[in-house]
């Protein structure tokens, strides 16, 4: 409904979102869930196969839209330098990376291992509809691998006041401590205290 109570006017049956991809599927305009403007990206000069290249920027264009979760230009731009490093790496390799449907477990521990945060790509990987299934596997298996965590529990309002008042009569007996010891430490200055005192 508009707001004077009208039915609002639907749009045209053939109708299409815009795409946040360039013509050629090389460059991406990122664009937040509230239409923020998140940048564009132009992975043109990248190395490697252009299907391999096509393949992964599409991806990278699905992760970057309206509808994701990626909240920030900042995002955007940490993942399309890890996405050039990845493509740098899949052409340098032997044999190089052709096609998503290339990608094997091997290859992906060979990206990772040296540097763990590399996993973080995983995210637009797995928008690939070609990734193999043991590959795909096992970068479900590095997300949800590790202990498992266990709950914090908050104190309830007695437990905190029983906390305060312990705390609160720890210090007390210190300051008092603390106060004698001076005074006491004052009179021997002034000589008040015999040598053979037992204070």
């Amino acid at each position: 409904m508009s707001g004077t109570g009208r039915r609002a006017t639907l749009p045209a049956v053939a109708y299409r979102k815009s795409s946040n991809l360039g013509a050629d599927g090389l460059v991406v305009h990122a664009v937040g869930q509230g239409g923020q403007d998140h940048g564009s990206y132009d992975f043109r000069a990248c190395p490697g196969s252009e299907v391999f290249k096509r393949e992964l920027v599409a991806a990278f264009a699905r992760c970057a839209s309206a509808s994701s979760s990626w909240g920030s230009a900042r995002t955007c731009l940490s993942y399309a330098k890890y996405l050039r490093q990845f493509l740098a790496f899949a052409a340098a390799c032997h044999p190089p990376v052709t096609s998503v449907g290339r990608l094997t477990p091997a290859v992906w521990n060979i990206w990772t291992l040296p540097k763990p945060r590399r996993r973080q790509l995983r995210v637009v990987l797995l928008e690939t509809v070609t990734l193999l299934a043991d590959t795909r596997a096992r970068m479900l298996a590095q997300r949800t691998s590790g202990a498992p965590r266990t709950p914090q529990r908050s104190y309830s309002l007695g437990e905190f006041a029983a906390i305060r008042a312990a705390a609160g009569k720890t210090v007390r007996s210190a300051v008092r401590r603390i106060e004698t010891n001076t005074r006491l430490l004052q009179r021997w200055q002034a000589g008040d205290l015999p040598r053979d005192s037992l204070d």
